[in-house]
């Protein structure tokens, strides 16, 4: 921008530089605010044209505010979001913007049709997968050894885990949202049907439900896991860590939701 002013008789040239801001909005910890900023000034560096106008905080109330900024069009122009919003807000693909009209800016080599995929609501690509995951299981084997047990590779030698272990060591542990998907990896072995079709329909029946329940009935008279109850006072601190866990490491690398379920 290029300004011309003057108070006498000779003009005064003032130049202002003339960028775009945009705004930028996620959750998550220190190291990912941390990474996410990083990334944020090397754009800013390649595009000086730009300024990103960041929004961050922890989970907590994050979903709420975005609900309330979706609601009232006052969302950010770039954000961060859970694979299930984009059903929630865009199920027809019109909710977010459709990143293929922005193919001459957008570099999509980088990805595999099926990455994107999970982006894609009725042709429009609303979103681009930043990351992929999934559960995985970690064993002390310091304690298995104590046992004279190998490592559990098959469920039939979890069982057999807790049969030697008896009353006071449990051969696993996991958060409600970790037993779902292990509960749900087991049935769909054991039927050989998928949870869910991949035209998004439930692929369990009466039957497959049934072995989900009788399954995590299981899991608890057999001690093969301690009830949720159990795992959230040990890991709030409320009451000792069982042996088998892995004391206040665990509290670092296990999310476990503020809510007590019970299986009787």
């Amino acid at each position: 921008m290029l300004l011309l002013t003057s108070c006498g008789s000779e003009p005064v040239v003032i130049t202002q530089d003339e960028y775009t801001e945009i705004s930028l909005s996620w959750w998550g910890n220190d190291t990912r605010t941390e990474y996410t900023l990083a990334a944020v000034k090397e754009f800013e560096q390649l595009h000086p044209d730009i300024r990103v106008k960041c929004s961050y905080s922890e989970w907590s109330g994050y979903q709420t505010r975005y609900n309330i900024q979706m609601m009232s069009d006052t969302e950010s122009d770039v954000m961060l979001i859970n694979f299930s919003w984009l059903d929630k807000y865009s199920a027809d693909g019109n909710g977010y913007y459709d990143i293929y009209e922005l193919n001459d800016n957008f570099d999509l080599s980088q990805f595999s049709e099926s990455e994107l995929s999970f982006g894609i609501r009725n042709g429009k690509l609303n979103a681009i997968p930043i990351a992929l995951n999934t559960q995985t299981v970690y064993y002390n084997k310091t304690i298995y050894d104590r046992y004279n047990l190998a490592l559990p590779e098959t469920w039939d030698d979890l069982f057999s885990a807790a049969e030697v272990m008896g009353d006071e060591t449990y051969p696993i542990a996991m958060p409600a949202k970790s037993a779902m998907f292990f509960i749900t990896a087991y049935t769909e072995q054991i039927s050989g049907k998928p949870f869910m079709s991949e035209d998004d329909r439930l692929g369990f029946g009466a039957q497959e439900l049934g072995i989900m329940l009788n399954f995590t009935w299981s899991l608890s008279t057999a001690i093969l896991c301690p009830r949720w109850n159990i795992l959230i006072r040990a890991i709030s601190g409320m009451e000792p860590m069982p042996e088998l866990w892995l004391g206040s490491a665990m509290r670092k690398t296990i999310w476990v939701p503020p809510v007590r379920t019970e299986t009787r």
